[in-house]
């Protein structure tokens, strides 16, 4: 449906590391550093939509399912909304369902 939702100049990419998407601060003591690296080289975003021209990064995209409700998944959930912020990358959340409206997806994203 993403594909759908969005026109041929996107690239899309699954499963992308967060920490291919942010860093940690250089000028911090290797401990911190180190501390930092370690909240974000394990977490995954789930889509990532690029400009296919130059690979900018234009938006994350998160699929929340009934994982989302339990409170571990949201501290996370919130830490990686926080990141994301930080560095202004946009970031958009669907529920997911069986079915999803391509123009919602669309909407979501161009908004």
């Amino acid at each position: 449906m993403l594909k759908i939702a969005i026109s041929e100049q996107y690239d899309i990419f699954a499963k992308v590391r967060l920490a291919d998407l942010v860093s940690v601060n250089k000028g911090v003591s290797r401990e911190v550093w180190g501390k930092s690296f370690n909240k974000i080289k394990a977490k995954h975003i789930d889509f990532i939509l690029c400009e296919k021209s130059t690979s900018k990064i234009l938006c994350a995209i998160e699929l929340d399912d009934q994982s989302h409700s339990k409170i571990k998944r949201q501290e996370r959930d919130e830490f990686v909304t926080k990141v994301l912020s930080i560095v202004a990358l946009p970031f958009v959340r669907f529920d997911v369902t069986r079915t999803y409206q391509s123009d919602a997806v669309k909407a979501s994203y161009y908004s």
